[in-house]
């Protein structure tokens, strides 16, 4: 094995739309036993560390040609690695890779450290704190948030406990949903009393319709259709989702006013950085409280029309009522958007970033009402410490016994300001 290493050339070639072609090779005799030792060293590292290093995982096993970018940088850039695999009379085994036009980025600034901030993410909220604003690591766009997602559901779960599901937010947006993790230490089924001060950084609260798988959609070729999606659920329920931020000097709270129109969004314009940055911290969930479950089977039935479900014409409601203030009451009727599109929607994301949808995951389909700290329909003055929260949904709403499924939330020590 090791003297058909020695064997192994291998070429990098490197050429950007500004300059020619940059040649590198490493011979026969260079890469010597390098794959061999890397394996090796890796498998015990992980032995030490109690991981496996199992069937399928491919291993990255080091460096042997490298071009370190200058003034392509921004260009189109095309690259070129072949190795010769099989003798040196074989024909070379080839991968190329284009990269289009892209934002000038001098050379020599680093990338973001995702890990390092998922990390620190993570940390904060276990602890139930803010991360100090010199920490926070801020995000260029949705795809590096959604790295920072991927590493807190798949590399933090020592840390902020097992995964217990999806949470989608931003469904009707114009720039299409979002999805981040949500653990199964965030959620509990109600009625139940909750201090202000659990909820870490709270924003809000919103009224949505969750949704709980009763088979794995495992990543695949191609998308799953509507069908295979509602095949999969088990049960659904109204939940309270509590809305909050370990990054308030970032993603400081939002007080709506009078003159906010429908759609206004807290992060104000041109928000795609701040977006991103705030996103990342779990997609700012903080806690969700769950109604008692309703079974699929006691759901309305009708054929998929076009991907839709029955649920479509469910009604929701969200009440907050704090101390001796007037009540506030947000409705949603019909619900915006049919939760088995988010949950089809949310399959294939997951599918397409190699991510499994697993039986008994919870998903949070998407806000259908909400109500934000320093509403104006609230007074301070009358809070007196304690508001409380109700999220129902009525699954029948033309039937002949229409029933409410709603789950209650108090929350104690409910600052006046």
């Amino acid at each position: 094995w090791v003297a058909g290493l020695a064997n192994l050339s291998l070429q990098l070639s490197a050429q950007s739309s500004a300059q020619p072609p940059t040649i590198i090779t490493s011979s026969a005799g260079l890469v010597l036993d390098g794959p061999l030792s890397s394996l090796t060293w890796l498998a015990n590292h992980l032995r030490r560390h109690r991981r496996p290093l199992r069937k399928g995982h491919l291993v990255i096993s080091g460096g042997v040609a490298v071009h370190v970018g200058g003034d392509e940088i921004g260009r189109r850039f095309d690259v070129t690695v072949q190795a010769r695999l099989r003798g040196p009379s074989a024909p070379p085994t080839a991968v190329r890779l284009s990269l289009g036009e892209g934002p000038m980025i001098s050379p020599g600034v680093q990338s973001p450290d995702l890990y390092g901030g998922a990390e620190r993410l993570a940390a904060a909220r276990k602890a139930c704190a803010p991360l100090p604003s010199d920490q926070v690591q801020l995000l260029s766009n949705m795809e590096e948030a959604y790295t920072v997602l991927d590493h807190m559901a798949v590399n933090f779960t020592d840390v902020l406990g097992p995964l217990g599901g999806w949470k989608v937010g931003a469904v009707d947006s114009g720039d299409g949903p979002i999805a981040a993790p949500l653990f199964a230490q965030d959620v509990a089924q109600g009625p139940l009393n909750k201090s202000f001060t659990q909820l870490c950084g709270y924003w809000g609260v919103e009224g949505e319709i969750a949704v709980t798988m009763g088979a794995d959609l495992p990543p695949k070729e191609g998308e799953y259709t509507a069908e295979q999606v509602w095949a999969a659920v088990s049960h659904v329920q109204a939940a309270i989702e509590i809305v909050g931020t370990r990054m308030p000097s970032h993603c400081p709270a939002y007080v709506p006013g009078e003159g906010d129109a429908e759609g206004w969004s807290p992060f104000g314009d041109g928000a795609a950085h701040a977006l991103a940055t705030c996103l990342a911290d779990g997609g700012m969930n903080a806690f969700v409280l769950l109604a008692p479950p309703v079974e699929k089977e006691e759901l309305p039935q009708p054929a998929l029309v076009e991907g839709l479900s029955g649920l479509k014409e469910a009604r929701l409601e969200l009440e907050m009522h704090c101390g001796l203030s007037a009540a506030v009451l947000k409705t949603s009727s019909p619900i915006a958007t049919d939760p088995l599109l988010t949950v089809r929607w949310l399959a294939n994301h997951l599918s397409a970033r190699g991510l499994p949808l697993k039986q008994g995951h919870l998903i949070m389909t998407g806000m259908q009402a909400m109500v934000l700290q320093g509403d104006p329909a609230i007074d301070p003055a009358a809070i007196q410490g304690q508001c409380r929260v109700r999220a129902s949904v009525m699954f029948h709403p033309a039937g002949t016994n229409p029933t409410w499924n709603s789950a209650h939330l108090v929350i104690t020590d409910f600052p006046a300001a």
